[in-house]
């Protein structure tokens, strides 16, 4: 029963409690799609870029809480119930399968994060000073560079580096080798959850953090003026620009569009009076042709006589007395018979 509880079952419950995503639940909390905003990932950083850094905060903390967690509380309670002879040993299986179910969740798709924040809560129970030396190498990287990404892959690097080199060993149990182990499989994990974070930072499309209002300013400015034309202007870095320079960069902008506009105009006015000259004349090769023709019909017509109109009421009428006074005549006839 003892083995049960301490090899399967808890290792079973550090895997549900890796499976949930915080980051998730408070995005639902305040009527957001994490997936469908950002980056489309669940994990610290991108809750900061749609949700703001308060929440962003609160979401590496609880990362970090269900890796710290397995790694301490349950491989203290299994030591205390299994009579294990070192529960850093449990905590590094405990932490593993909490690690491994914030990466492919259960509850999620097996969609999860980076695996950043949790395995930090592993490493701060099980090596705390080499994780205050990679979260200080994270720092430093993070405030020159201003990636999140190169900031957590460097910090993964660096303290597989400081266990190999500082982790104390213990006599009985070959400690030291089984975590330079567990931070070797953990950095590969960083970096393999980074892969689309280092094809961006290649095509140079990864989002910075921490922008200064200098760097929007000269992100706007690449936009609306273009690089290589702001770096033509005084040959320094576009963020050290001038507010004089970007003025006149912008009446010089403002002059070439008016002047385009006004070339286009004249071409359009030029189209416009080829087009009417055409059409007068196309209209006069129209109505010349027609009045010729006019002209030798009606002298053709003047020298015809013109064909008298009889009278043909008269002739009617005159037949029509003759028809009412025939029966006139026949009715005399008859008297003279008689």
């Amino acid at each position: 029963m003892k083995f049960v509880l301490v090899y399967i079952i808890f290792p079973a419950i550090s895997y549900l409690l890796g499976s949930v995503s915080f980051g998730l639940i408070v995005a639902k909390i305040k009527g957001v799609d994490l997936r469908g905003q950002g980056s489309g990932n669940v994990g610290t950083t991108n809750v900061i870029r749609v949700l703001g850094a308060r929440l962003g905060i609160a979401v590496f903390c609880l990362d970090m809480l269900k890796g710290a967690a397995p790694a301490l509380g349950l491989a203290l309670i299994a030591r205390a119930v299994g009579n294990a002879p070192s529960w850093k040993m449990l905590g590094m299986v405990y932490g593993a399968c909490a690690i491994f179910g914030h990466v492919y969740p259960a509850f999620h798709e097996l969609r999860g994060g980076k695996a950043v924040a949790t395995s930090c809560g592993v490493f701060l129970c099980l090596a705390p000073l080499q994780t205050l030396t990679a979260a200080a190498v994270w720092a430093v990287v993070l405030m020159f560079w201003k990636y999140v990404s190169v900031a957590s892959m460097t910090a993964a690097g660096s303290f597989f580096l400081m266990v190999l080199l500082f982790y104390p060993g213990h006599p009985d149990v070959p400690e030291k080798t089984f975590m330079t182990i567990f931070a070797l499989l953990a950095a590969a994990v960083v970096l393999y959850r980074h892969r689309a974070n280092i094809k961006r930072l290649k095509e140079g499309t990864e989002p910075k953090i921490m922008t200064s209002k200098k760097d929007l300013r000269a992100k706007e400015a690449e936009k609306k003026y273009g690089k290589d034309r702001l770096r033509g202007a005084t040959g320094r870095r576009i963020r050290t620009r001038t507010t004089e320079t970007l003025r006149r960069l912008a009446r010089e902008k403002n002059k070439d569009e008016t002047d385009n506009a006004v070339e286009a105009d004249e071409q359009g006015s030029d189209e416009a009076a080829e087009r009417d000259e055409d059409f007068v004349d196309s209209q006069q090769l129209e109505t010349e042709a027609p009045l010729d023709e006019v002209e030798e019909i009606s002298a053709d017509a003047v020298d015809e006589p013109i064909p008298e109109e009889k009278n043909t009421d008269t002739q009617e009428t005159r037949e029509l007395q003759q028809l009412e006074e025939a029966p006139e005549e026949k009715d005399e006839e008859r008297k003279d018979e008689g």
